[in-house]
């Protein structure tokens, strides 16, 4: 119908603008568009592809592939997106279940895409809390610190 059309349209916009616009990664973390894309939209059968697109290039163009890029900005809007990613693991298994090989494929590359994008991140926050450090610290703060 007219209302999905508008919301892939909403989408497809949103991706372009991440991936040719230069905006400050603080701008995405309180984006609504970011926001419904994350929580609601990958959940629409209609939207999901489009969801998928649109934050496989969130990810790609906002990776934290050195130490250098660890700016806390980044490390924000990576606090935002791989929680909330992660919990579609759940519909992965359910899509598994079920055959849903298209879901699966689009779920496989979220969670492909979060691994290479913040692959460093990952590991700096597997590692130990150093000495003395509070381990319930919220993610940034505990990589920053190890820095």
């Amino acid at each position: 119908d007219g209302y999905q059309k508008f919301n892939l349209g909403v989408l497809e916009c949103f991706k372009t603008w991440v991936e040719y616009c230069e905006i400050p990664a603080e701008t995405l973390c309180r984006c609504p568009v970011m926001n419904w894309a994350i929580t609601s939209a990958i959940q629409d059968a209609y939207l999901f592809e489009a969801t998928v697109d649109a934050l496989v290039a969130v990810l790609r163009t906002y990776a934290i592939e050195r130490r250098e890029d660890m700016a806390p900005e980044k490390l924000a809007l990576a606090q935002l997106l791989v929680p909330a990613l992660m919990t579609q693991q759940e519909a992965y298994e359910v899509a598994l279940r079920d055959g849903d090989d298209d879901t699966c494929r689009g779920l496989c590359r979220l969670f492909t895409e979060v691994a290479e994008s913040y692959l460093h991140l990952l590991v700096a926050a597997a590692a130990p809390p150093p000495p003395g450090a509070d381990p319930a610290q919220d993610l940034p703060q505990r990589v920053l610190a190890q820095m």
